[in-house]
């Protein structure tokens, strides 16, 4: 059955990282660029298009570089808010990623394997960074992945959820980039505002239960 506007303004949550955030809520210089080249607009991502194709409030807690257990963290941290109806999508991550707390700033900080001899990290050894990030590339973290979608899916009996990631993905490899819409200007693969209207409408297929997704 196809989805259905409702009545009842529900709301789309988006979780996930750089695929799912707010290109100006990315403080990177290529997220930057684009804005520029876009002419100062904020670009759309695929939550905007699909909450006003459904009709719904949208909130967005996509973070830019963050790890799975950041994902994991702020849908804990909302799941009392999510409301019978609403619709939950969650891009998960590259399981290397993972996150330790910054003592100097007090507060979470994702690590990413780019970020190898980057300045500020002095507190960890680029030879402990090499070797968690080695570690994190067995397969046991993709069980422990799995494992939380069950939870997530058990809290959540009432509500569409769409697990998906950008990671390896085929299909969404297809999707138009940063560096083909600016041709090149902007060297960047992550997708551009058409790549995000395009995984929208993958979004709404899946919505509507086509099995072939």
């Amino acid at each position: 059955m196809p989805v259905i506007k409702n009545k009842t303004i529900n709301t789309l949550w988006t979780f996930g990282d750089s695929f799912t955030s707010y290109f100006h809520e990315n403080d990177i210089l290529w997220a930057k660029q684009y804005i520029q080249w876009k002419g100062g607009n904020n670009p759309k991502v695929f939550g905007d298009y699909v909450s006003e194709e459904l009709g719904m409030k949208l909130k967005n807690y996509g973070i830019g570089g963050c790890d799975n257990y950041t994902i994991f963290g702020n849908i804990c941290e909302q799941i009392n808010n999510i409301k019978d109806g609403d619709i939950v999508s969650i891009g998960w991550t590259h399981t290397q990623r993972f996150r330790v707390v910054d003592m100097e700033a007090q507060t979470w900080l994702s690590i990413n394997p780019h970020m190898i001899n980057e300045p500020g990290l002095g507190w960890m050894s680029n030879n402990t960074l090499l070797e968690m990030l080695d570690n994190r590339n067995h397969y046991l973290y993709g069980e422990e992945l799995d494992n939380w979608i069950n939870i997530i899916d058990r809290a959540l009996p009432n509500n569409k959820i769409i697990h998906w990631t950008w990671v390896d993905n085929r299909e969404f490899e297809k999707y138009n980039r940063v560096v083909e819409e600016t041709n090149g200007e902007v060297p960047d693969q992550h997708w551009s505002e058409i790549g995000h209207k395009q995984f929208s409408k993958w979004f709404i297929r899946k919505l509507n239960g086509n099995s072939k997704l």
